[in-house]
């Protein structure tokens, strides 16, 4: 297997310089959707060792239960881009 892992490198030509490039791009890549994250009102957690799992599921778990969804079904079904109001009720 690592043999074979090799004779791709070597037919890539995957050099150093090209590893680095892509963990700098994976790198910025991770920073722009955990800006997201935060801007939308999420969150992201990297595992990074499996010890971590635990941990970081459980975050995952409590995050999901404190959420909550508000559907919207007009009763009037005239789309005339119009401002409705709307009351809302919580228990």
């Amino acid at each position: 297997m690592a043999e074979t892992r090799k004779n791709v490198f070597k037919a890539r030509k995957v050099t150093e310089k090209y590893l680095q490039s892509r963990a700098e791009m994976l790198f910025r890549q991770q920073t722009a959707v955990s800006e997201i994250a935060k801007f939308t009102g999420g969150s992201t957690s990297y595992l990074e060792q499996p010890e971590q799992a635990d941990e970081v599921y459980s975050e995952i778990l409590s995050a999901i239960n404190w959420r909550y969804t508000i559907g919207y079904y007009p009763t009037n079904q005239a789309q005339d881009g119009k401002v409705r109001k709307l009351k809302v009720e919580v228990r």
